[in-house]
């Protein structure tokens, strides 16, 4: 051993070892004797015996991406399953994909249809279409008290655009002066002014041809739908006459063409529309890819914010005529309906008529019914 002299620091430092050439397979031994491996990870003792959890370092870049974020999706999905176990009847299954139009006006006929919507049909939520600012944000706070579960509230393109412009809207302003920058900003600041109402999801384009028409490119409606998911809003639209495929979505067909769409419970009950045909009869080559594909539709479900409306409030006719509505409305892709406002109760009726007499498929409701309390659960966090 060798000592530091006292008389250069005037105290003794240390006693320090002789490193010879074993010293070096010493600490190697060490540190393996200090790791215990458990589940292919290594519990490792840090300074003064406390034990911590370390990945191995292929591995440490692929828990950080998905350990956390994929985790609390999935606790998501957790939720939305014990929710709908909370739906007790298939009515009421039903009703919570189920959607009428409303109107804020001082208008106490209106007022008492929505109450019985809500109370008697138990309806999933409204879109409103017009009416003043004060009186809607009465009418939800009314309407929520008497649900039995969270209302989805909607506003309508215009109907939003003029709570935060106050007015008149200026149409030239959105058909020509402005950019995709300022249409994505436009829907962040559409959100924040819809959540001070109670509201909690904007359209992305009129639904109605009562309403002016503004000739806007599909770029700057994308940035609006874009503005609109960073303020952690929910996008509403209209069902598309072909169905649109996500970037996501896209992907994960290109890369994992091996796959069967009913090799999971989760392509069975959440998926996002209607998947490219190529992957339904293709086969699982192994629990690898599946996971791959699961996770990546988690993340779709979560991240990507939208309502797809079918609209069927010109539902008209002999019962019959009604039905082969209905089972055109479910062969197509969409999260829920609008229905006639006259005759929510008979409408729900008819759809369960079709499940029970499996003309539509429960499947294909259970999946839309999940993506609705999807919904509801993103907005409570």
């Amino acid at each position: 051993m060798t000592t530091c002299n006292p008389g250069d620091f005037g105290y003794v430092d240390s006693i320090q070892p002789i490193h010879d050439d074993h010293s070096d397979h010493d600490q190697q031994s060490n540190k393996k004797r200090n790791k215990v491996r458990y589940q292919g990870r290594e519990w490792k003792k840090r300074e003064g015996g406390e034990l911590c959890l370390s990945f191995p370092k292929k591995n440490q870049k692929a828990c950080k991406k998905e350990s956390i974020f994929l985790y609390a999706d999935k606790l998501y999905l957790d939720e939305v399953r014990g929710r709908f176990k909370g739906l007790a009847t298939l009515e009421e299954q039903v009703a919570a994909i189920c959607f009428l139009e409303a109107e804020a006006v001082y208008d106490g006929y209106l007022q008492k249809q929505m109450e019985q919507a809500v109370l008697r049909d138990q309806i999933g939520g409204f879109v409103f279409t017009r009416g003043e600012y004060k009186r809607e944000q009465y009418l939800i706070e009314h309407l929520q008290k008497l649900a039995k579960t969270k209302l989805l509230i909607g506003n309508d393109f215009f109907h939003g655009l003029s709570f935060y412009f106050e007015g008149d809207l200026p149409l030239e302003l959105l058909q020509e002066g402005m950019n995709e920058r300022r249409y994505a900003d436009l829907g962040k600041a559409v959100v924040a002014q819809n959540r001070r109402v109670g509201v909690d999801f904007q359209f992305d384009s009129p639904f109605t041809t009562k309403k002016p028409r503004i000739k806007t490119s599909e770029k700057h409606l994308q940035a609006f739908r874009h503005g609109i998911r960073d303020a952690k809003g929910i996008v509403g639209k209209m069902r598309r006459k072909s169905p649109s495929y996500s970037a996501a979505l896209r992907k994960m067909a290109s890369l994992c063409l091996n796959i069967s769409l009913e090799a999971s419970d989760v392509f069975k009950n959440l998926s996002v529309g209607e998947f490219s045909p190529d992957l339904k009869d293709k086969k699982v080559k192994s629990n690898t890819q599946i996971k791959k594909i699961e996770n990546l539709l988690i993340a779709e479900l979560v991240d990507h914010r939208s309502l797809e409306f079918y609209d069927i409030t010109n539902l008209s006719g002999n019962k019959e005529n009604k039905k082969r509505v209905l089972l055109e409305a479910f062969s197509n892709q969409f999260d829920v309906l609008l229905l006639p406002e006259e005759t929510p109760s008979e409408t729900i009726k008819l759809i369960v008529e079709l499940i029970e007499e499996k003309s539509i498929l429960y499947e294909q409701l259970e999946k839309r019914v999940m993506r609705v309390l999807l919904m509801k659960i993103l907005l409570s966090h």
